[in-house]
């Protein structure tokens, strides 16, 4: 279900803030869970530059982001 506020780039700027945050207090790496079809989740995180990598668990991906 999509809503007016998607495909604003909101989750982009939020996540590149985040992982700014997270690199001047020596964090590395965060991991969350994430549907397996959102595949434009996926994308997303790929064209941010992230290392991604997905392993399915309980009909859920695991994904770990490196920064």
């Amino acid at each position: 279900m999509k809503d007016d506020r998607q495909d604003l780039g909101l989750g982009k700027a939020l996540l590149s803030r985040l992982v700014a945050i997270a690199k001047e207090r020596g964090i590395t790496r965060f991991r969350s869970m994430m549907d397996p079809l959102n595949h434009a989740r996926g994308k997303n995180l790929g064209d941010l530059g992230y290392q991604v990598s997905c392993s399915p668990k309980s009909g859920f991906c695991e994904v770990e982001i490196l920064v």
